[in-house]
């Protein structure tokens, strides 16, 4: 396709490829968070069980957080969804199918990490050493599976080739080569948002509590930025070099270029900026602002090319009167107005618990 994405396509198709790829990217936002802070907590647990000291207020943070943002993560991921069985109905639904018996096993292991996660942030003494060791290993290995499992369902669903012998099979696994490194690069991607978001929360805390020593957090995020984007641009590149010709004319070409760059550049402005953090003071607003700007054209160009390689995967063109059809159907006003009110009141959730905390660390002791 000659022309830069969404364009191009019928307009019903088109208004779906955007809603889904904002929806998606907001998604990975808290995705990113949940992936990468639950590797934090067990290494915290690990550091514990060696009698070592916790290395900063990071893993306090993400322990505090991360119920919270699983919750988040899990309601932002309902829009993507909805748009994706729009998008493409016979692909989905039949990957779902033949990995059924993976994918009737995805709520019960988010029901179990969300409450291994509540019990890490209770801070029982039971909980310390093995225990605490236990939960965070339980929860990364909860998440491990419901990453894997939808990658699985991803590569499945841009195979139909394979559907037969996947189902002659019997199997509960689909392997592909660009398993690996596709799922390499969500975890190493996940780094660089988390080291942003844990910035942020940082900054404003540092305006409600002066005396938290955020030095070595600074240094510790910085650190955990650059080593997750050299990571995710690696595993992109091995991903990009493999790719069957068809795909990678697809990402060179007009349709997918443009964001292959935009995440390109997305990178390289996080890793220049975060290479010159060295203490707390160069956290400012001006330099996570920048930070954050190129976090988002990350994940939005890697949201966008990937969906070109899945563009490229299916004939879009027999869904096309799907989509119309879908179009005409009423609630998109009802969901859009839905959408605002609990994103107003999720923001609205925060402001207050952010200011209850601020009036709370302001009043006299004893």
């Amino acid at each position: 396709m000659d022309v830069i994405f969404p364009f191009g396509f019928p307009a019903p198709t088109a208004f779906y490829l955007v809603l889904f790829a904002i929806t998606l990217s907001i998604y990975m936002v808290f995705m990113h968070y949940v992936i990468a802070g639950s590797l934090v907590l067990l290494g915290r647990a690990i550091r514990g069980i060696a009698g070592l000291p916790p290395r900063t207020i990071v893993a306090d943070i993400v322990r505090d957080w991360l119920p919270a943002i699983l919750g988040l993560a899990i309601t932002t991921g309902i829009a993507p969804l909805l748009f994706l069985q729009i998008l493409y109905k016979r692909q989905f639904y039949t990957a779902n199918l033949l990995l059924f018996h993976r994918f009737m096993l995805l709520l019960p292991a988010l029901i179990v990490a969300y409450y291994m996660l509540y019990l890490l942030k209770m801070k029982r003494r039971q909980l310390q050493g093995a225990g605490d060791l236990m939960a965070a290993s339980i929860v990364c290995a909860c998440f491990a599976y419901t990453a894997s499992a939808w990658t699985e369902n991803h590569l499945l669903s841009l195979n139909s080739a394979g559907w037969e012998a996947q189902y002659e099979s019997g199997r509960w696994f689909y392997r592909s080569w660009e398993f690996a490194p596709r799922l390499i690069y969500w975890v190493a991607a996940s780094f660089p948002t988390l080291a942003i978001v844990l910035a942020w929360q940082i900054h404003w805390g540092r305006r409600m509590d002066q005396a938290v020593e955020i030095t070595t957090a600074a240094r510790r995020l910085r650190a955990m930025a650059l080593d997750g984007l050299a990571v995710a641009a690696l595993a992109a590149i091995i991903w990009l070099i493999f790719l069957e010709r068809p795909w990678q004319s697809a990402m060179i070409s007009a349709l997918g270029m443009p964001y292959l760059t935009l995440a390109t550049l997305g990178v390289i402005v996080q890793g220049l900026a975060w290479w010159k953090v060295r203490t707390e003071a160069d956290l400012t607003t001006s330099r996570l602002l920048l930070i954050s700007a190129g976090a988002g054209a990350q994940i939005v160009g890697t949201v966008v090319v990937r969906e070109v390689r899945r563009l490229q995967s299916i004939d879009l063109s027999s869904l096309y009167e799907t989509h119309r059809q879908a179009s005409q159907v009423g609630g998109m006003g009802v969901f859009l107005t839905f959408f605002a009110i609990n994103a107003a009141l999720i923001v609205g959730c925060v402001i207050l618990v952010a200011r209850g905390l601020a009036a709370k660390q302001k009043q006299p002791v004893g």
